[in-house]
């Protein structure tokens, strides 16, 4: 993967805002397996009602851009960069099969999440600028 510099502008109101992100200053981490997750009760144990449904381990709403990841080798609120992705991620949420060099994406319906199946992506910690 060639390093390079990535701006992101994002209109809000009538401000623009800019973000860069290095990728060539950040830290590889390796070869990841990356499955996908979501809020269903086949993927979380939790169905709509129960408490703590559809809510990360950091106490925020499951959205595009959380990933789950063992704490102990890629700590909550790291922003990740995953080889194939635009996204940039962050780390929000733990699973009890997420171990290691494991990350599940979040999506959101359970459908997006089995078709993504199971691959070993790169992936890289990611400094903002």
């Amino acid at each position: 993967m060639k390093y390079k510099l990535l701006s992101i502008l994002i209109g809000v109101g009538g401000l623009i805002l800019i973000s860069r992100y290095v990728y060539g200053s950040d830290k590889y981490l390796g070869i990841f397996k990356v499955t996908g997750y979501c809020n269903d009760k086949e993927c979380t144990g939790k169905s709509p009602g129960d408490k703590g449904y559809g809510i990360t381990k950091s106490g925020k709403v499951a959205k595009w851009g959380m990933v789950a990841t063992d704490s102990k080798v890629i700590p909550l609120g790291t922003k990740l960069k995953i080889e194939g992705f635009d996204t940039i991620f962050v780390s929000e949420d733990i699973g009890g099969v997420i171990r290691k060099n494991k990350i599940d994406i979040w999506f959101s319906s359970h459908q997006d999440a089995l078709d993504f199946g199971r691959q070993k992506r790169k992936v890289w910690t990611v400094k903002q600028n």
